[in-house]
């Protein structure tokens, strides 16, 4: 190996950096988590890549090497440890990873990892547009923000991890695929491909719709694929029929509608909405995660995932559609599981994000699967000895009354609405009721609120999304105010109570402007409170025209 790349390895080997990446007409770059902090002065050029490629399989061209994934081992001393480097593609180019390997053990099971796309190789082309963390940058002798700023900063919407090896659909679907997606684009679309594209744009939704090229939402737009084919109802059915169960075929003839899940193991769980329109059949696949993020990698506020430790009483996640309040109240049940040893019982529809093992009992149930419904599941659970309950949606009033029930009972439960702020939140669990109901609704409401966590995902600076949350507590006055019916009084009472852990909408996306993630147009594009967040901009001292923001 050469002089240079002897040195790039031993320095790695002295950092606490997680890999290196060399990546033609990139200067060098080492990732640390999400962070990303330049080694290199110049960009690497591409004749010197091919020498670095060469030196280390000869007669090899570095196109070969990132198209067959190539891996070896390599060991600088017997007293330094194994790295491993792995060839692949990064934004189109050939490029290399370093990373470290703790044993030879380990070498040789990630040698076996070589038909897909690999997780390091995603992380780097989401990292190339960013700018080094300032964690890195303190090391390297520059100012640092605070530890808040630095994960704001860092924070990007939770991508899934890319699987290490070849796709394996479960139930048994099609046969993988070697390669990234967008290298394959074949006349016949095939499921993997889907999935394949789907992992490569970083992207949580899926589009298959009759008459129209596959889409894909990613950083919140939705985008076609003009290189894949316009599919017909059957070729959606098709794209399907790997996944379907039986049950699931023999209705689709006679329902106008279908909600099923499927697993890509080691990688991801789907959601397929299936549905019709005037032009056919249609699907929307939604894309979860296999490993849960914990409420601290998803910047939950402290306060908010601290709402997860009470021994009762209601919890809300509240959000918009795609806002990412599922996988928020998967990272507070998640919490949950982790640390304390209670029963916990959920409630989904379908189930999403498959909880790991922990100090709880964990039962996750599906709607449908293992319940008739959502009614039906929870007056089950409150009947067999759960200390924790969580419900998937509460937007059914008979619902909601059951799960109100069962948190006055001594029960902690935890619940999400597709609603866009908490104050709001509080308003429409009550108005749901008969007016004559209401009194009693929120006299209960009021003595069973633990707190609401609600969010939204803005737009990053960069590329990704990146969450601002509203954190509504259960305090003495909350209680009061909802207690009389004056959620209007909401707004003030989190204002000035940001000392006990509150926070508005507003103030987290003021704060998200001033770390600089969030663009001042973005922000007050999402606030609930746009004259409060342009009143804030004028005050950061940021030019902004709300009649020119659209």
């Amino acid at each position: 190996m050469g002089a240079k790349l002897d040195a790039l390895v031993r320095s790695f080997l002295r950092s606490d950096g997680d890999a290196l990446y060399l990546v033609p007409g990139e200067r060098i770059f080492m990732m640390k988590g999400t962070g990303r902090a330049v080694v290199g002065r110049e960009p690497l050029s591409a004749e010197s890549f091919e020498a670095v490629a060469g030196e280390l399989v000869p007669g090899q061209t570095s196109a070969d090497l990132a198209e067959k994934r190539h891996r070896m081992e390599y060991q600088l001393d017997p007293a330094s440890g194994f790295v491993d480097l792995q060839f692949g593609l990064i934004k189109g180019h050939p490029s290399l990873v370093i990373s470290r390997l703790p044993s030879p053990e380990a070498i040789e099971q990630a040698r076996l990892a070589t038909q897909a796309p690999s997780l390091v190789f995603r992380v780097a082309e989401a990292a190339i547009a960013e700018q080094p963390s300032a964690a890195f940058a303190r090391e390297e002798g520059k100012p640092g923000g605070t530890a808040r700023l630095d994960a704001l900063a860092l924070a990007a919407e939770p991508v899934p991890e890319r699987p290490s090896g070849p796709l394996k659909i479960l139930p048994p679907g099609l046969s993988s695929a070697a390669g990234t997606a967008a290298a394959r684009t074949p006349a016949r679309l095939s499921l993997e491909d889907v999935l394949l594209r789907m992992l490569d744009l970083d992207a949580f939704d899926a589009h298959l719709a009759s008459g129209c090229r596959p889409a894909y939402r990613v950083n919140g737009e939705i985008a076609f694929q003009e290189d894949m084919p316009v599919l017909s109802s059957l070729d959606v059915e098709r794209l399907l029929s790997g996944v379907m169960t039986q049950k699931a075929k023999s209705e689709l003839g006679s329902r106008p509608d279908l909600e099923l899940s499927f697993e890509v193991e080691g990688t991801a769980r789907f959601v397929v909405l299936v549905y019709r329109d005037r032009n056919g059949l249609g699907a929307v696949l939604k894309q979860a995660p296999c490993r849960i993020r914990t409420a601290e990698e998803l910047l939950v506020p402290a306060p908010a995932a601290r709402l997860s430790d009470c021994p009762d009483g209601l919890v809300l996640v509240t959000g918009p559609v795609g806002s990412g309040k599922s996988m928020t109240l998967a990272s507070l049940v998640e919490r949950i599981v982790r640390t304390r040893p209670v029963h916990v019982v959920t409630l989904e529809e379908p189930i999403e994000f498959l909880q790991p093992p922990g100090r709880a009992l964990l039962n996750q149930r599906e709607v449908g699967t293992h319940t008739r419904d959502l009614l039906e599941g929870l007056r089950a659970a409150l009947k067999e000895d759960a200390d924790v309950v969580v419900v998937g949606s509460l937007r059914d009033p008979e619902v909601f009354a059951t799960a109100l029930s069962g948190a006055d009972g001594g029960r902690l439960v935890l619940g999400a609405l597709e609603i866009p702020s908490a104050v709001r939140a509080v308003e429409r669990l009550v108005d749901q009721f008969p007016a004559d109901r209401q009194p009693a609704v929120r006299l209960r409401l009021a003595e069973s609120l633990r707190g609401v966590v609600s969010q939204v995902l803005c737009r990053r600076v960069g590329g990704g999304r990146v969450p601002a949350h509203e954190v509504l507590l259960g305090t003495p006055s909350v209680r009061s105010v909802i207690r009389e019916g004056k959620s209007y009084q909401l707004p003030g009472v989190i204002q000035a109570s940001r000392g006990e852990g509150m926070q508005s909408l507003t103030d987290a996306l003021l704060e998200l402007v001033k770390a600089g993630v969030v663009e001042p147009r973005e922000a007050w594009l999402k606030a609930n409170d746009r004259q409060a967040v342009a009143a804030g901009l004028r005050a950061l001292g940021v030019a902004f025209n709300p009649d020119s923001a659209g």
